[in-house]
């Protein structure tokens, strides 16, 4: 990966992480950004974050499903807002 493509990256999540309240991705940002700045491989370093972010993300669904009421969740499944 060439050095104009590593800062390009670097530039975009620095700022992608001021605008980020998720704790996972902000976690996955300042990993990336840490592991780049220490010398790490790069190519190692971002696919290990693309498989983290993916991770994280099929676990929110679960959880978004799960109080949507889907899946075994505690919600009576009514997409309407009401009172229980």
């Amino acid at each position: 990966m060439c050095s104009g493509c590593l800062d390009s990256i670097r530039r975009t999540l620095a700022d992608v992480l001021e605008r980020v309240s998720g704790l996972s991705a902000r976690a996955i940002i300042n990993y990336v950004l840490y592991e780049l700045e220490h010398g790490s491989d790069p190519c190692t370093v971002l696919n290990e974050a693309m498989r983290l972010a993916e991770e994280d993300l099929r676990d929110l669904t679960n959880v978004i499903d799960i109080l949507k009421g889907g899946k075994g969740g505690a919600g009576c499944g009514d997409p309407a807002p009401h009172d229980r």
